[in-house]
């Protein structure tokens, strides 16, 4: 059984790169590197931030969503001080 990206994740993984508020018409039917968003991203983003995972703001007749900032990030070094990986947690 192979694991899928959901819509939901692709759009979180999404927001969170690009850091800023995206207009809404922006993710609809549009390839990303994780994935492509189809026709139902928008009720995907509409679920999100019912479930508080994105916030919503209204602007000039638009929707506008962007994620949220990590809450606390996590370095993982070796001992001579190499990265080896980093954790994000989210809200």
């Amino acid at each position: 059984m192979r694991n899928r990206i959901t819509q939901k994740d692709i759009i979180l993984n999404l927001l969170r790169e690009n850091g800023g508020f995206i207009v809404s018409h922006q993710l609809e039917k549009v390839s990303t590197k994780w994935g492509w968003l189809g026709t139902s991203a928008l009720k995907r983003c509409r679920e999100l931030e019912v479930e508080r995972k994105i916030e919503k703001k209204m602007e000039g007749g638009y929707v506008w969503y962007r994620g949220f900032a990590p809450r606390l990030i996590t370095e993982y070094r070796t001992p001579d001080g190499n990265l080896v990986s980093v954790k994000k947690e989210y809200k």
